[in-house]
C-alpha cells in the first residue's frame, strides 16, 4: 500500500510538471483537453484520493485530528474540483449597450444555453487613476430582472445560483462577462480550504503535535555562536565637463510634478528612470539624472556625441564596430541612416540585443520630441510635499546594491567563522544587531515603496524579492535569539534576494496597480506564498550548512524540520487564497495555469517530508538535507522559470 501511494503520488507529480512544457508548445487549449481534463489524469487523482481514505481509516487518523483535518481537506477539495467539472458550467455573454440579454455560450462545447433571468447593459464604463490614463477599473452597470447591479473586476455578481465577472469590452461601449454556474463545486471545494486552514492551526498549535516537539527538541536548546567582520567600500566619481543644470536649477526641476508610468512623480523619477535604463547607473560622470535629462533636453546636439548607451552584448558592439560597451547616439546613424533597422533584417541572431538597444533610442527620441516628459495637468491631484521629499529621498541611493553587497559580505565571512571551535559570544551579539539593523533598513525602504506608490508592493519580481528579503532577515534575527546559526542564514538568503532584486530590477519603475490586481487578496495571496518560499529558503541554506558542518547536521536537521511545518502550511494557504481571488476575478478558482501547477508541485514534493514514518531515509541528517536543496529547485522553477519560460496569467516582468 505504501509504495503504490508513493509511485502515485511521485506520477502525478512529474505528469503536472511535464504537463506545464507540453502546454508551452502544444497551447493551452490542447492541454486543457488531453492532459489535465483527460479521463486517465482524473483516473489517477481518483485512485491517490481513493488511496488516501484507506490510509485515514487503516491509521485511524481521527484520533489525531490535526491530521485527519489536513487529508480530509485534500480529499473534499478534489471532491470539489470532480463535481465542478461534472455538473458545473461556464461560457461568456456579450452585451452592448441597451441590450436586453437571457443566453450565453458554453466554453466547452460553444452551445447557446439559456438564462433564468434578463439582463440589460446601461453603460459600460472604463476608470482611471485621477490625473492619469491608467485604468483603475472595469465597470458594467446592469439592469438584472429589471433591478440595478454592477460587476467590476475583482467584484462579482451573483444571482439565482449564477456568477458574473468581467472579462473584456469592445471599442463600441459593449462589455463580455464570464458566465460561472456551480453551485456545488465551489461549496465543496472551499470548504477544503477552511479545513486546510484549521488544520494547518491545529498542526502549529497542537501540544502533542510533531511541531510543539520539534520546539522542545534538545539539540535546539544549546545555543551556537558565530562572529563576522564588517566590510564596507566607498567610492567618489569625478565632475562632468558636459553641458548640464547647474545643481540649483535641476534640485528646482527635480521637485517638478509630471505624470510618469501612469502616474504622479516628482520629474527626478523620470530622470532616474531614463539615466537606469540608458547608461545602466544613477549617475553620469559625477552629474544627477535629472542634471543628465535636463542636459539632453537643453543641449541635445552636444549629448548626442557622448558614448552613454550601454550595449551589453559583445556581438553587436562588434557588428557596429563600437569599441566599449558604450555607444553615443549619434554612432547609431550614417548619413540619417539608422543602422539597426538594415541591421535587424540582416542578423537574425543579434535581434533580441537590437530590439533592446532600439529601446533606449527610442526613450532618447521620446525626450528629444516632447513626448516623455508630461506636465501635470491638474493641480487637484499634486502630491504633498511629504510624498515628494520620501520620493526623492527614495531614488537618491542604490540601497539595495549597498545592502546585497553588504549582506553577503557578511553572510560568507560569518559562515566561515562558524567553523571556529570557540566563537566569541559579544561577536554574537555584534552580529545580531547588525542582522536587527539590516531589517530594520530593509522596513523602511519597503515601507517607502509602499508610502510612494500608495499600494503594497508585491506585483512585480523586484518588490517580491524585496519583501523576500525583509522577511528572510527579520525571520533570520528573531530566531538568532534560540539559534545562532540563523545569524548567516539571514544574511546570505536577503543578501541573494537582494541580489536578484538588484539584478532582475534594472528599471523598477513604479506603477499603478492593473485592475484584476488592484484587490486586498493581492496582499494576503502574495505574502503568504512569499514567506514560505523565505523559509524554504532558510531550509535550503540549512541544507547546505548541515553538509558542510557535519558536527551540527543533525541540529540544523531538527532546525529545517521545524521550518518545513509553517512553510508547507502557509503556502497552501497561499494558494487556496489566490483561488479564491481567481473565483472573484475571472469566475474559476483553478485554471491549470503553469504558475498554478508548479505550485501545486511544490507543495506536493515538501508534503513528502510529513512523512517521515512512512520514509525512514528522512530521519538521516544527509538525506533530509539533500531533499531540503532539491526541493528547493522547485521553488526556483515555479518563481523564476514559470516566467522565463512559460509565461501565462501569473508572469510579470520587472
Amino acid at each position: 500500500m505504501k509504495r503504490l501511494v508513493c509511485i502515485l503520488y511521485f506520477l502525478l507529480a512529474i505528469v503536472l510538471a511535464i504537463a506545464t512544457f507540453v502546454e508551452r508548445e502544444l497551447g493551452t487549449s490542447w492541454v486543457a483537453g488531453h492532459i489535465y481534463h483527460s479521463f486517465w489524469f482524473c483516473l489517477l487523482w481518483g485512485i491517490l484520493s481513493l488511496l488516501t481514505l484507506v490510509v485515514i481509516v487503516r491509521k485511524r487518523l481521527w484520533h489525531r485530528l490535526p491530521v485527519f483535518l489536513l487529508h480530509a481537506s485534500f480529499l473534499c477539495i478534489l471532491s470539489g474540483a470532480l463535481i465542478t467539472f461534472l455538473f458545473g458550467s461556464r461560457g461568456t455573454l456579450h452585451m452592448a449597450q441597451g441590450q436586453v440579454e437571457n443566453r450565453f455560450v458554453s466554453e466547452n462545447d460553444h452551445i447557446v444555453k439559456p438564462l433564468p433571468f434578463t439582463l440589460r447593459l446601461d453603460s459600460f464604463v472604463v476608470k482611471r487613476y485621477p490625473g492619469t490614463s491608467a485604468v483603475a477599473d472595469y465597470i458594467s452597470y446592469l439592469q438584472v430582472d429589471g433591478r440595478p447591479a454592477e460587476v467590476s473586476m475583482n467584484r462579482i455578481l451573483r444571482h439565482r445560483g449564477y456568477r458574473f465577472c468581467q472579462a473584456s469590452f469592445d471599442a463600441d461601449g459593449g462589455t463580455y462577462l464570464s458566465v460561472n454556474h456551480d453551485p456545488w463545486g465551489i461549496a465543496v471545494t472551499y470548504t477544503g480550504y477552511l479545513l486546510f486552514a484549521l488544520a494547518a492551526v491545529g498542526l502549529l498549535l497542537s501540544p502533542r503535535g510533531t511541531f510543539r516537539r520539534l520546539l522542545k527538541h534538545p539539540l535546539l536548546r544549546r545555543g551556537a555562536a558565530c562572529a563576522v567582520l564588517f566590510l564596507l567600500f566607498h567610492s567618489s566619481l569625478r565632475a562632468a565637463q558636459l553641458p548640464a543644470l547647474a545643481l540649483r536649477q535641476a534640485d528646482s526641476l527635480a521637485h517638478t510634478q509630471v505624470v510618469y508610468q501612469e502616474r504622479i512623480s516628482p520629474f527626478a523619477t523620470l530622470a532616474h528612470d531614463f539615466l537606469l535604463k540608458l547608461y545602466g547607473k544613477t549617475s553620469y560622470q559625477g552629474l544627477t539624472p535629472t542634471q543628465v535629462v535636463g542636459g539632453w533636453m537643453n543641449h541635445p546636439d552636444e549629448w548626442k556625441d557622448e558614448p552613454m548607451i550601454l550595449i551589453k552584448d559583445e556581438a553587436l558592439r562588434s557588428r557596429l564596430g563600437i569599441v566599449g560597451r558604450y555607444a553615443s547616439f549619434n554612432q547609431l546613424y550614417t548619413d540619417d541612416q539608422y543602422r539597426l533597422e538594415a541591421l535587424y533584417q540582416q542578423e537574425e541572431s543579434l535581434q533580441k540585443a537590437i530590439f533592446q538597444l532600439d529601446e533606449k533610442v527610442g526613450l532618447i527620441a521620446l525626450l528629444l520630441q516632447g513626448d516623455l516628459v508630461q506636465p501635470l495637468a491638474d493641480a487637484r491631484y499634486a502630491l504633498s510635499d511629504s510624498e515628494v521629499k520620501v520620493e526623492l529621498l527614495y531614488y537618491r541611493y542604490p540601497y539595495v546594491k549597498w545592502m546585497f553587497m553588504v549582506g553577503l559580505t557578511l553572510g560568507f565571512l560569518s559562515l566561515f567563522l562558524l567553523l571556529s571551535p570557540r566563537p566569541c559570544r559579544r561577536c554574537t551579539v555584534f552580529v545580531r544587531c547588525l542582522l536587527g539593523t539590516q531589517s530594520v533598513l530593509l522596513l523602511i525602504l519597503f515601507g517607502a515603496r509602499w508610502y510612494i506608490a500608495g499600494r503594497i508592493p508585491l506585483t512585480g519580481g523586484y518588490e517580491t524579492m524585496l519583501f523576500v528579503a525583509l522577511c528572510a532577515s527579520l525571520a533570520a534575527f528573531l530566531c538568532s535569539f534560540r539559534f545562532c546559526f540563523m545569524l548567516p542564514a539571514g544574511f546570505l538568503l536577503s543578501g541573494f534576494m537582494l541580489l536578484v532584486a538588484h539584478l532582475s530590477g534594472s528599471n523598477p519603475a513604479i506603477t499603478p496597480l492593473i485592475p484584476v490586481l488592484n484587490s486586498p487578496w493581492l496582499c494576503f495571496h502574495v505574502s503568504f506564498i512569499m514567506v514560505a518560499y523565505t523559509l524554504y529558503g532558510m531550509m535550503l541554506v540549512c541544507g547546505i550548512m548541515g553538509l558542510c558542518l557535519p558536527a551540527r547536521s543533525e541540529r540544523l536537521m531538527v532546525f529545517s524540520k521545524l521550518l518545513l511545518y509553517p512553510a508547507t502550511l502557509l503556502l497552501g494557504v497561499g494558494i487556496f487564497m489566490g483561488a479564491v481571488w481567481a473565483n472573484v476575478s475571472w469566475g474559476r478558482y483553478w485554471a491549470w495555469d503553469p504558475k498554478e501547477v508548479w505550485a501545486l508541485i511544490c507543495l506536493m514534493v515538501y508534503g513528502v517530508g510529513f512523512h517521515a514514518d512512512s520514509l525512514p531515509w528522512l530521519h538521516r541528517p544527509k538525506a533530509f538535507h539533500l531533499f531540503a536543496i532539491l526541493a528547493f529547485l522547485t521553488i526556483l522553477m515555479t518563481y523564476f522559470g514559470v516566467n522565463m519560460l512559460m509565461g501565462g496569467l501569473h508572469s510579470y516582468g520587472k
